[in-house]
């Protein structure tokens, strides 16, 4: 009796499982035909469908980050750009390693730091060279900038940290030597641990700047 009794209970199990795997798979697969016919409206210009289709994605799978990637593409062409900034950072959020939405996305923060910038708005550019740094840590540039405000600071120990953190993140910006703002931080680094009379550190720094090439 036991034994029949367990045989059901597993049947039961097995066929629950079955049906949820099934209903999820299949629900991913409408999801990813409606992210695809959105793409496809978007491309001929049916921005209303397109609209429709990535909504409808993204209510059967909210957790995936390509319909959100998609409608942003969309918001910039109606010139819905805080709209589109919001998609940009909810696609980046829901899939952080993806290197295409982090550049995106830190493409968008850099112009709204561009506007900062001409604002005199210091204390908000600051901040938000720190989150696209977090965003996108490739940005050399902005890494550049924090680390000249951290030097005119008189932090040079934090300054030094930044670059070291920038270097380690980026193994591929290490061996591409035609990266010119990765070459200009290995130099300010020399510069800085010469500084610091740390002399070791400033000769291999000044010899990987060499390395690289200065329009």
């Amino acid at each position: 009796m036991n034994r029949l009794k367990t045989v059901i209970i597993s049947f039961v199990v097995f066929y629950l499982l079955t049906f949820v795997i099934t209903g999820v798979f299949a629900q991913s697969q409408q999801a990813r035909k409606l992210n695809l016919d959105g793409l496809n409206a978007i491309n001929s210009g049916r921005f209303q469908e397109a609209i429709q289709y990535l909504k409808q994605a993204m209510q059967l799978e909210p957790n995936w980050a390509e319909p959100y990637f998609n409608a942003a593409k969309l918001l910039r062409l109606r010139n819905q750009r805080d709209d589109m900034s919001r998609a940009l950072k909810k696609a980046h959020t829901l899939e952080p390693e993806n290197s295409l939405y982090a550049e995106e996305y830190a493409k968008v923060l850099k112009e709204d730091l561009a506007i900062l910038v001409k604002a005199g708005k210091k204390a908000e550019a600051s901040k938000l060279r720190q989150e696209i740094l977090k965003v996108n840590p490739a940005e050399i540039a902005i890494g550049m900038e924090i680390f000249d405000e951290l030097t005119a600071q008189n932090q040079s120990e934090k300054a030094v940290n930044l670059a070291n953190e920038l270097i380690e993140k980026n193994p591929k910006l290490r061996v591409k030597y035609d990266s010119e703002p990765m070459g200009k931080l290995y130099f300010r680094l020399a510069q800085l641990e010469l500084a610091r009379n740390n002399l070791q550190a400033a000769k291999v720094n000044a010899d990987n700047a060499s390395k690289y090439t200065f329009s």
